[in-house]
């Protein structure tokens, strides 16, 4: 098989576990190690780079911080071919969390903090959450919750679920709380039940 065609397959090999290899790059304003990873909110390959120009002014020797580099190229392409990202490790780690673990983690941090009725209150509602989100929507992180999200959940609180105003307002209450929680925890970068008002609705019978 040309050279050409295998390094075609090792691409193709490599975009279905989402990532393109590391290489070297050898600039004149300095070297860089440069490879893809598949962003988990976007679902796009997005590019990476390691600037070597620390690296490089150790070495006497170009061959040695050649070597060096070469090694480094290596080391992380055996990372990613085992399914290592490098989203999940940097400062924005925590927005790569399942739904299912944030709230998780909240209700635990809750049981603390709050007596045995307004925990229940609490864990009925964020069940009541969860489940709608995983029913009705393809989100996979809960960093990926936004406001149109929080519209939908809304409408169907009070259209399905036709509760009353005190109930309707509970539930804005307690997203509040949530979402605030999760933003100063890092898990999401804003709140989209913010904009929300409580609502003067007469009560339903």
């Amino acid at each position: 098989m040309p050279v050409s065609e295998v390094k075609n397959e090792i691409v193709k090999s490599c975009l279905i576990s989402n990532y393109l290899p590391a290489m070297l790059r050898e600039y004149k304003s300095g070297w860089i190690v440069e490879y893809y990873a598949e962003n988990p909110l976007s679902k796009n390959l997005e590019r990476k780079r390691i600037k070597l120009t620390r690296l490089v002014s150790r070495y006497k020797s170009i061959k040695d911080a050649r070597l060096h580099a070469n090694k480094m190229v290596m080391a992380l392409n055996i990372k990613l071919s085992t399914g290592w990202n490098p989203f999940f490790v940097e400062d924005d780690a925590r927005l790569y969390t399942s739904i299912d673990t944030v709230c998780d983690k909240y209700l635990q941090e809750k049981k603390k903090e709050l007596r045995e009725e307004a925990m229940w209150s609490y864990s009925s509602m964020t069940l009541i959450f969860s489940k709608w989100l995983k029913q009705n929507t393809s989100i996979e992180y809960f960093s990926m919750i936004n406001r149109i999200t929080a519209v939908k959940f809304m409408d169907y609180v009070y259209t399905e679920r036709n509760v009353s105003a005190r109930s309707y307002n509970n539930y804005i209450k307690f997203s509040r709380v949530l979402f605030n929680w999760a933003k100063e925890k890092c898990y999401i970068k804003e709140n989209p039940f913010a904009f929300y008002f409580f609502t003067k609705i007469e009560n339903r019978n």
